[in-house]
């Protein structure tokens, strides 16, 4: 709705009362009442001063309101002297460019809501009190919510524990780790990935943002690999056992001339090279499909000690110095024995198999504290050429090398981190790499129970 043109309705107010109080002055001198002449005279100018000055303070107020709803200098006062219907038109303006800014973000936030819409990961934006603000179509599909959620509280509309944690953790701490749960949806259950983060916004509140991706596919594939890899890697095993057996007794035939002895030993190192490769694929998908470590009461010197003692004569014949440092704090802990020796002889090989003749290996071992849980901290640590940066982040991936040719040179299957990567998790631990160019440590932290006396 516009504006109409005002032609100073004041001026006129001022000007009606002047010709009334004109007229009682003069009827006043008719009748010979000079002093009703001259209190009609004096209301008059008290009457046309109180006009003018609440004029010039609406005048005042208006040219304000013109300048902020235009955005000009506060301070220029050009509008105060400006007539009523300069200030009106300016005030249209400014209303019509409103108008045409919240026209403007109603289509912006319209398109934002429609491409949230549209995205195939689950949207849930929760606001003070874990109230349902925003979630889109494929949010609403994986959650099922009973009832309308907008506006209720999180626990009003699902019952999922873990989702629950997660959005206390989130909005709790600013941050959660993420995790992924199952959830049923009609009559089968889905594999569902959690992320999130905290989103602040004004006086102090925040909102939390959760995205829900469905990874029921990934997993239903992951599945299918895994166990493909472990049935054909069984399946193979039983002949190439029958192939390194003969081939190894046909090695040890005294008649077999310099080629067929050439030939013999590449076909019982190859078998060996395979061999090596199958036993790593069943051990790791043994510790993918891995129902959880069993702890038992370990030794835990007497452990690293016995698996480094196993690879001393290796280090010898590259004259690497391999040592082993145990603090006094690690003695008898409850752990999975299988899962560590698995992780630690796996990085003890891979560090004398990549340092240079002459160079050393240290495998050092402490109990450290993180966030209130004790840890048992084991690291290995070598003088090797390093792994470049852009190179870390897939290194415990299955079959990955940095360098194929070196690889090739040195042997192995590829599968080590990955093994030492999934013995970790299993135990419910981690590995990590630190590397600057030069040298290498990798560091398995793995959580334990209290030090056994």
């Amino acid at each position: 709705m516009g504006f109409s043109p005002v032609r100073d309705p004041y001026g006129r107010r001022v000007f009606l009362l002047s010709l009334a109080l004109a007229a009682a002055v003069a009827f006043a001198r008719s009748l010979g009442l000079w002093w009703a002449a001259g209190a009609a005279l004096a209301g008059s100018a008290l009457v046309s001063s109180s006009l003018v000055a609440n004029l010039a303070r609406v005048r005042a107020r208006i040219a304000q309101l013109a300048r902020d709803a235009a955005g000009e200098d506060p301070e220029d006062r050009s509008l105060e002297t400006a007539s009523l219907e300069t200030l009106a038109d300016r005030l249209e303006l400014a209303r019509r460019s409103l108008a045409d800014a919240h026209r403007k973000a109603e289509k912006e936030r319209d398109d934002v809501l429609g491409i949230l819409e549209a995205t195939s990961e689950g949207i849930l934006v929760l606001g003070e009190g874990h109230r349902v603000e925003m979630l889109n179509a494929t949010a609403r599909n994986l959650l099922s919510p009973s009832i309308d959620p907008l506006g209720r509280r999180l626990e009003e509309v699902i019952r999922q524990r873990e989702l629950l944690e997660f959005a206390s953790e989130l909005s709790g701490e600013g941050r959660a780790k993420a995790r992924t749960l199952d959830l049923p949806v009609g009559s089968e259950k889905r594999v569902v990935g959690l992320s999130g983060a905290r989103v602040p916004g004004d006086s102090n509140q925040s909102r939390s943002v959760i995205v829900l991706r469905d990874l029921s596919e990934l997993a239903h594939l992951e599945s299918v690999r895994t166990d493909f890899v472990a049935n054909v890697t069984h399946e193979m095993r039983s002949p190439l056992s029958s192939i390194l057996g003969y081939a190894e007794l046909l090695e040890e035939d005294p008649g077999l001339d310099s080629a067929q002895r050439d030939a013999t030993g590449r076909i019982v190192r190859n078998a060996r090279r395979l061999d090596a490769i199958i036993r790593d694929l069943i051990e790791l998908s043994r510790l993918e499909h891995g129902a959880g470590p069993v702890l038992s009461e370990t030794d835990v010197p007497e452990l690293l000690r016995g698996i480094v003692d196993a690879y001393r004569e290796s280090a010898e014949r590259k004259q690497i110095a391999l040592e082993v440092r145990i603090f006094k704090s690690v003695g008898r802990l409850r752990l999975d024995p299988d899962l560590v020796h698995q992780a630690l002889a796996n990085l003890v090989e891979n560090a004398i198999k990549y340092t240079n003749e002459g160079g050393w290996v240290q495998v050092r071992a402490k109990l450290v504290t993180e966030d209130g849980a004790q840890l048992l901290e084991i690291a290995v640590s070598d003088d090797g050429p390093g792994i470049p940066a852009d190179h870390q982040m897939r290194i415990f991936e299955r079959f990955y090398r940095v360098d194929s040719g070196r690889a090739r040179a040195v042997g192995g299957t590829g599968l080590g981190l990955a093994i030492v990567k999934h013995a970790c998790v299993l135990h419910g631990g981690r590995v990590e790499l630190e590397s600057s160019g030069e040298g290498s440590t990798f560091t398995l932290r793995i959580p334990i129970e209290s030090p056994l006396a």
